[in-house]
């Protein structure tokens, strides 16, 4: 049986919510799986997590976790300094989620969101910086169960990869198992 979810997101804009009322409201409406904010996970004390996936659990509720990567994060970066604040905070969050058992990380978790080039025109130094990242960052999710997703989306939102075959050719690059493809229907058409 195929499992369905919803975005926490469906109800608010504020990206550091509490997520226990969205547990209640998913679990009462009949969804399986609630995606929230991985960067609120990552920021969260040992306690606040291990009371969410409590809370789920007794709900019958899986969790899942998405971020696009604020631009203070971006492991694509020209600039050395953000692109190790990323890496330290995608691991942060493989660290946290793996406190709760593990799971999934999907999203723009390969580059900033939104992310434009602005003057340049080569992507391929941005996609080679964030392959570089990614490389590091992904063994801290090897470590805690959790599999980083990368999210193919339009590009009006991302630059790095637009296309299933560039976020293939991404993965097959970073070349770990705990790195993914995740395609999204939205973008796609």
């Amino acid at each position: 049986m195929n499992k369905v979810g919803i975005y926490y997101a469906y109800w608010t804009r504020d990206w550091d919510a509490d997520f226990h009322p969205f547990i209640d409201k998913v679990a009462e409406i009949g969804f399986d799986v609630l995606e929230v904010n991985a960067g609120t996970v990552a920021r969260m004390t040992a306690d606040e997590r291990e009371a969410l996936k409590q809370h789920a659990d007794d709900r019958g509720i899986a969790l899942s976790y998405c971020i696009g990567l604020p631009h203070a994060f971006d492991v694509a970066s020209p600039d050395a300094s953000i692109r190790q604040a990323g890496i330290r905070y995608l691991q942060q969050m493989a660290t946290g989620i793996g406190e709760m058992g593990g799971g999934n990380v999907g999203g723009i978790v390969y580059g900033s969101w939104p992310g434009v080039l602005g003057g340049d025109t080569d992507r391929r130094p941005y996609v080679e910086r964030s392959i570089v990242s990614m490389k590091e960052a992904v063994k801290a999710a090897e470590a805690n169960n959790v599999f980083f997703n990368m999210e193919v989306v339009n590009r009006f939102e991302q630059y790095i990869m637009n296309t299933a075959a560039e976020a293939v050719a991404y993965v097959q690059q970073v070349g770990s198992p705990n790195a993914k493809v995740m395609l999204d229907t939205f973008h796609m058409n």
